[in-house]
């Protein structure tokens, strides 16, 4: 019996089902979070990337945020794709939030959902059938 609708609509799906959940969301919020980098350049008011640094030093000389932004873009991307070097880049990128973190939280403004996110996305993206899921992802040729 053949299935109903064009066979894309079965490759869309089966893209999607052959990642994990929790993969998919946290691709989403490095997304997410790249954007609302991005932003905190341009937004006037209390929208700020670093916890500890004010707005206004950042809009003036700062080249991290744009950078970030790119490098978090890369990231998603690379977890959406199941590349193994998203999986230790997102583990670095989950590092320096967590210092930029506790630096806020000994400074005395401290960011605890900053803080639980990241001790949930280390713990979920440490789970075998995770790990493993990137360890299969199949190799893509590069060359030109």
């Amino acid at each position: 019996m053949e299935r109903d609708g064009p066979a894309r609509d079965e490759t869309a799906h089966q893209r999607v089902a052959g990642r994990p959940l929790g993969v998919v969301a946290i691709a989403l919020l490095q997304t997410i979070h790249a954007i609302a980098v991005t932003l905190s350049i341009y937004l006037p008011g209390p929208f700020v990337f670093d916890p500890i640094q004010p707005i206004e030093d950042m809009r003036a000389f700062d080249p991290l945020p744009p950078l970030a932004a790119v490098v978090g873009l890369a990231i998603a991307a690379g977890l959406w794709w199941l590349r193994p070097w998203a999986w230790f880049a997102t583990m670095v990128w989950i590092g320096g939030s967590m210092a930029g973190a506790l630096a806020a939280y000994f400074d005395g403004e401290p960011a605890y959902p900053v803080m639980a996110m990241s001790v949930v996305v280390v713990f979920y993206l440490n789970q075998w059938e995770v790990r493993r899921a990137f360890q299969a992802a199949p190799a893509r040729d590069t060359r030109i």
